[in-house]
């Protein structure tokens, strides 16, 4: 055989080589790959160096790996950038650390909103990203908004937010890290957090009253009545309006449109001082009867979604005057008036899985006749009321997960029809009669600090002397309205800025 024969024999096999894969420790490699290894014993080495061996590569190729020992990661090379880190996260250079959180907007109208989030250490500047179809599988991002400044921890976002808009917002902190191995860049990505409609009402300054429109169609002037948050919008109605007409009707206010739509009566009548609070997707409205001239025992769930409703069990005993609130699992009335005239201290737990009452607790300050009660962070918070011997200002809290009870500082004045709202670590409470008399009202109403101990005043009400204006907290803002001034029924619309 010559030796050009061998050459070409040589060359054949090397190009059949390589123009297949090859494999180690298998004799079937993939046919993807130019080289499969196989063991379950041993791994493969790639080049160790420290960065000035690795920085003393002549003209490094693209996607070139090796390990540094310096910083003990890999790197591979891509042109025009470098050296790029592969960390335990993921590809990142080093990254950050850390971790950022959204935080409630403020300030939302039509057109913008105020986006907050927890300032990262080592972050360069933050991108806010702002999405509709939220409550959807795939949300559709609307707006991106750069940020600059690695201390900053709030932005004004300019986006369309239309009305009911189902919308959210996230924070990215970008974090650059140096270390021996060359500094990186790395996102962090917050949570989403939703974005409430816009509102008829911006709520600027804090402890002021602002009477805003009450829309095309408002319910007519009334006394007693019940009302509620649920679900985005607020729910009025009931009452009475004389000490022998009591009213049955329901009503829905936008907050998005600053308008009232009137809804489905429930099939009695309800009539003054029912109780309501809300469990899930139902509102539930009971007792009452003031104006009717009874003692209602009745109860009956309300399904917004199709405007209907529905009875439930009974109350134990008819009332009017019972206060109710919810912690979202069951729902609580207080006290109230009997049939015979007497007073109650119960305080009742509805079930809406087993559709039954229980007998709780009693109050501890003794049987009342409208006290003002509302639910936050684990307690009903309870006070004042009309008792057998007069009014009373005395304020307590109840302990649900311990079934104790612990005495507060107490309301300013003896005071019976008061009413509660919570928010954001203080009870606040409108209405009231002052001197113990049905024909006495104030324009002083107070919130209580739960961090403090301590009553302050809401600011004067410009709405005038009123009684009877129940306050119900929605996104961030107080409203309330209607009730009598003095004996002359009203009907307007105002928001309180907490």
């Amino acid at each position: 055989m010559t030796r050009q024969v061998v050459l070409a024999g040589l060359a054949g096999l090397i190009g059949l080589i390589w123009s297949q894969s090859v494999g180690i420790g298998t004799s079937s490699p993939d046919p993807s790959a130019r080289l499969d290894v196989v063991d379950n014993e041993r791994g493969v080495l790639i080049p160790r160096m420290t960065t000035a061996e690795r920085d003393a590569i002549t003209n490094p190729a693209r996607s070139l790996l090796i390990y540094n020992t310096d910083c003990d990661v890999y790197q591979y090379y891509v042109p025009g950038t470098g050296w790029v880190t592969i960390t335990h996260s993921g590809i990142s250079g080093g990254g950050g650390g850390g971790s950022i959180t959204a935080l409630p907007p403020t300030g939302v109208s039509n057109n913008s909103y105020t986006a907050h989030w927890t300032p990262v250490p080592g972050a360069t500047g933050y991108t806010i990203k702002t999405y509709n179809n939220c409550s959807g599988a795939n949300p559709n991002l609307v707006n991106t908004t750069t940020v600059s400044g690695g201390s900053t921890s709030s932005a004004f976002i300019s986006v369309n937010i239309p009305c009911n808009a189902d919308m959210c917002y996230e924070a990215l902190a970008t974090v650059t890290t140096g270390t021996a191995c060359g500094s990186s860049t790395s996102q962090l990505v917050s949570n989403r957090v939703p974005i409430p409609p816009p509102q008829p009402y911006s709520c600027n300054t804090p402890n002021t009253w602002t009477q805003i429109s009450a829309g095309p169609i408002a319910p007519p002037g009334r006394n007693n009545q019940a009302i509620i948050a649920h679900n985005g919008y607020i729910y009025m109605g009931f009452g009475d309006v004389a000490s022998n007409t009591c009213l049955n009707d329901w009503w829905r206010w936008d907050p998005c449109t600053g308008s009232w739509t009137q809804l489905a009566s429930p099939p009695t009548r309800i009539g003054g001082l029912p109780f309501i609070f809300s469990i899930g997707n139902y509102i539930y409205v009971g007792g009452g009867g003031l104006g009717c001239n009874t003692h209602n025992s009745a109860v009956y769930r309300y399904d917004p979604a199709n405007n209907t409703w529905t009875a439930v069990a009974p109350l134990p005993a008819g009332r009017r005057g019972a206060v109710g609130a919810s912690d979202g699992i069951y729902g609580y009335v207080a006290c109230g008036q009997l049939s015979g005239g007497s007073y109650t201290a119960e305080i009742l737990r509805y079930d809406p899985g087993a559709n039954t009452w229980t007998t709780l607790t009693t109050y501890p300050a003794g049987a009342r006749f409208v006290p003002f009660m509302t639910y936050h962070a684990g307690r009903l918070w309870i006070g004042t009321g009309r008792s057998s011997s007069g009014c009373t200002k005395e304020f307590y809290s109840y302990n649900l997960s311990t079934n104790t009870w612990t005495s507060h500082a107490s309301y300013p004045r003896t005071e019976y029809d008061n009413w509660a709202a919570a928010y954001n670590g203080k009870i606040y409470v409108t209405g009231g009669h002052p001197t113990c008399s049905g024909t006495s009202c104030t324009d002083v109403f107070h919130y209580y600090d739960i961090a403090t101990n301590t009553w302050n005043t809401m600011g004067t009400f410009p709405g005038g002397n009123r009684n009877n204006l129940q306050p119900v907290e929605l996104n961030g803002v107080l409203y309330g309205g209607l009730g009598h001034r003095c004996n002359t029924l009203i009907s307007d619309w105002w928001a309180y800025c907490p």
